[in-house]
């Protein structure tokens, strides 16, 4: 994708409704035992695959739309050595009333921009219970590993805040004397 993948995919998320998100595959092992917790300061490493896909409508028109898969391989470690590894893989489905007119490169776009934040909870949701099971400190996993807009500046991405509005303070009330 050369150019900046949320004005490719704009036309899509303009229309676009989220109709699933599900849980494939997960596979986790770690290599902690009880007696060594993991060593403060840990790493985690995360490593994001996309494929897209049609839905096929078949019988009922209101499903036409498209699949975006996101393939996960977290891993943890600490002490220069592997920790832990987690794999899992999420799917979310899309009703798109002209799925069959898109591209694949505006598919791709929406994967890599609102498909991945739509999936992402549920990944973080994932990663963070299995690192407690595994004892773990609560672990929450980065999505730095997709492609940033390029005509944005980090900067610019994120807007600053306004500051907060204080309400006036009022007198406190005088309070009944018991008669």
């Amino acid at each position: 994708m050369a150019s900046d993948p949320r004005a490719i995919a704009a036309p899509v998320a303009t229309v676009a409704e989220i109709v699933d998100v599900r849980l494939l595959s997960v596979a986790a092992e770690t290599n902690q035992t009880r007696t060594s917790p993991l060593a403060l300061p840990f790493a985690i490493d995360v490593n994001i695959t996309q494929s897209t896909a049609m839905l096929s409508p078949g019988e009922n028109p209101q499903l036409a739309g498209f699949v975006v898969q996101h393939d996960y391989v977290i891993g943890i470690e600490s002490n220069d050595q592997d920790a832990a590894r987690v794999e899992c893989s999420f799917a979310a489905a899309f009703a798109h009333p002209v799925a069959s007119e898109l591209s694949a490169e505006q598919i791709e776009a929406f994967g890599v921009t609102t498909g991945s934040m739509a999936i992402y909870p549920y990944v973080r949701e994932l990663v963070q219970s299995l690192s407690s099971r595994f004892g773990f400190p609560v672990l929450m996993p980065i999505l730095r590993s997709l492609p940033a807009p390029s005509s944005i500046p980090p900067s610019a991405a994120r807007p600053k805040k306004a500051p907060a509005k204080t309400a006036p303070r009022r007198a406190p009330k005088a309070k009944d004397s018991p008669s």
